[in-house]
């Protein structure tokens, strides 16, 4: 399973006990609330994910997710200002510094890429630049999280996008367009979309981080149908 949210006010006997009650491993949670592109919120978003770490060691979980910049509740942002230029360097050093600490740790950080329609300037809105920055800092316990749902509307293009850089993405999260719902109520072919995964050899994480449309019991039998129909 993954959260949506940090877990530093969640009580971690309960959340352990609950997963070990339920066969339940938490694949992934994001590591912080601040600002890795702004400088003066640097400090402050290493330690919240030296936070994470130890959280995540308690809960047996190897991966977190990073995002550009600290998003509100209300999915604003807290606005970085200065050049594209400047901004890519400040993030890139920000990740440079948290990438060597989570390599200490054990843990692989997962670079988020969202659209621009729902968080209005965010700084990676699209694969290309996350991308980039994988490339650049070139350390293994760095790879981007592909979110299709995101991805398909800031760009499109995902077969072909996903195909050229597999070995960049380390987790995928899947979600139908419009609406965010389970596959199989939009826009995506997602039988083509997985089986092209297998076929080029992903061996990461897919993450079924959808609302469902309607009934969650039909929803998730859609997602059993079609994870079944890809192991066939």
């Amino acid at each position: 399973m993954e959260f949506a949210g940090v877990l530093y006010n969640r009580n971690l006997e309960v959340l352990k006990n609950e997963l070990s009650v339920n066969g339940v491993k938490v694949a992934n949670f994001p590591g912080h609330r601040s600002s890795p592109i702004l400088v003066e919120d640097r400090s402050k978003f290493l330690d919240n994910l030296t936070k994470s770490f130890e959280i995540a060691h308690q809960v047996n979980c190897e991966r977190l997710t990073v995002h550009s910049d600290e998003i509100f509740s209300d999915l604003s942002i807290k606005p970085a200002t200065g050049s594209y230029e400047e901004k890519y360097i400040n993030l890139y050093s920000s990740l440079k510094e948290a990438t060597l600490m989570a390599e200490k740790e054990g843990i692989l950080l997962l670079l988020e890429s969202i659209n621009p329609i729902e968080v209005k300037n965010y700084f990676l809105p699209k694969s290309l630049p996350a991308l980039e920055l994988v490339r650049a800092i070139d350390k293994p316990n760095l790879k981007m999280l592909f979110d299709i749902y995101h991805l398909q509307i800031s760009e499109g293009n995902i077969t072909e996008t996903l195909e050229k850089n597999i070995d960049l993405i380390g987790h995928i999260h899947v979600a139908d367009v419009p609406g965010r719902h389970e596959p199989g109520t939009g826009e995506l072919n997602y039988e083509f979309i997985l089986r092209k995964l297998s076929k080029i050899g992903f061996n990461g994480i897919i993450g079924f981080a959808y609302e469902s449309s309607g009934d969650d019991d039909k929803a998730l039998q859609k997602v059993q149908e079609l994870t079944n129909s890809m192991l066939q």
